[in-house]
């Protein structure tokens, strides 16, 4: 299902039909992830131990750029309701942004690039459940220019 997004493909129409969406959407992360994670060094008395659970979605990220030059956005806040609250991204043209998505209990994340084509993004958080400390995000996409 996430085959594009995940072979990190940056057109928008083939990841958004991998995924179901139309054409000139970007879906967001995917909800859950399974690590795989290892002691970097035995730790003496004691044994180790591995959870089944996955990895939660805690939160996103978007940047200029990719991740590692730590060039983050701020997005800019619609008036709240009662149960959610809301951000905006607008995406100038002849630009990089790229998408950072990280999950609760571990410091793996997953990045990808924003297709060039789209020029806004859009996140939902519950004002009432949080993963990690953090409002969860309930829908997240990306789209092209009306």
């Amino acid at each position: 299902m996430l085959a594009a997004l995940l072979a990190g493909s940056t057109d928008a129409a083939q990841v958004a039909a991998s995924v179901g969406l139309p054409t000139g959407v970007l879906p967001g992360c995917p909800d859950s992830v399974r690590i795989d994670e290892r002691l970097s060094a035995p730790v003496v008395g004691w044994t180790v131990g591995h959870s089944s659970e996955p990895h939660r979605l805690a939160g996103i990220t978007l940047f200029d750029g990719k991740p590692a030059a730590g060039a983050s956005l701020v997005g800019d806040d619609q008036p709240p309701t009662p149960s959610t609250s809301a951000t905006t991204w607008t995406l100038a043209k002849k630009r990089v942004y790229w998408l950072s998505c990280s999950y609760a209990g571990t410091n793996v994340t997953l990045a990808r690039e924003i297709p060039s084509e789209l020029r806004s993004c859009s996140a939902t958080y519950s004002n009432t459940v949080h993963v990690a400390g953090l409002p969860e995000l309930i829908h997240f996409e990306c789209r092209a220019a009306k």
